[in-house]
């Protein structure tokens, strides 16, 4: 049978897709991180990996040490969750520092009942995120989030807005000492929303399920 050029380019680009990088002559993208950073460090963040419960954290891990290091997670915002729902959020990046995110979200206008979302997250200390001091010492630094969320109905007659609280949650994410926290970088900094979006998405559904 006669291959078309069209076939063979189609041919040699599923050998490239199947075949593996050390086909190459390449490092992998773990064997190029464990070399950069020793077998130590490389195993601590595979056992982490090696928990369900951490194996995201594990992936943002690498991707901050190595930015070239390939993407296992899909990136979500909190947008991702509010805009499609009517939030709008309000002067997105205005509050942001090196150390801290806010993002504000409200639906609805004034005069009617309306829903604000507040979401930030911060660097913390260590000692916020675990009382045992063996595991401090892995974890100097953690990342503090706050979710609130509140439905603002207006009374009449003079009478101050009636404010039902939907959500309200603070929580720590402990980061190992290895991974040096730089909420100035797109990157680590959209990591670490994926991170808090995917653990707290059904609980934020849940409290504007009236919306849905």
């Amino acid at each position: 049978m006669k291959l078309t050029e069209a076939k063979l380019k189609k041919m040699i680009l599923e050998a490239l897709k199947n075949s593996s990088f050390r086909s190459f002559g390449i490092p992998t993208p773990d064997e190029k991180l464990r070399s950069q950073i020793g077998d130590a460090n490389f195993d601590k963040i595979q056992s982490l990996a090696s928990n369900p419960d951490h194996a995201d954290q594990a992936s943002m891990l690498k991707q901050g040490l190595d930015d070239t290091y390939p993407s296992e997670i899909k990136q979500e915002k909190i947008n991702d969750i509010l805009e499609p729902l009517g939030f709008t959020e309000f002067k997105p990046g205005f509050m942001d520092d090196k150390k801290s995110i806010y993002k504000t979200f409200d639906l609805g206008e004034y005069g009617s009942t309306r829903y604000e979302v507040r979401f930030s997250f911060s660097i913390a200390s260590g000692t916020r995120a675990t009382t045992d001091f063996e595991d401090f010492k892995r974890h100097r630094k953690s990342i503090r989030y706050d979710i609130l969320i509140e439905k603002k109905t207006p009374t009449f007659f003079g009478q101050p807005i009636e404010i039902e609280e939907l959500l309200r949650k603070t929580e720590y994410m402990k980061t190992p000492n290895m991974f040096a926290v730089d909420l100035t970088n797109k990157q680590e900094k959209e990591g670490i929303e994926t991170l808090i979006v995917k653990k707290e998405k059904a609980a934020i559904l849940k409290a504007l399920e009236e919306l849905t």
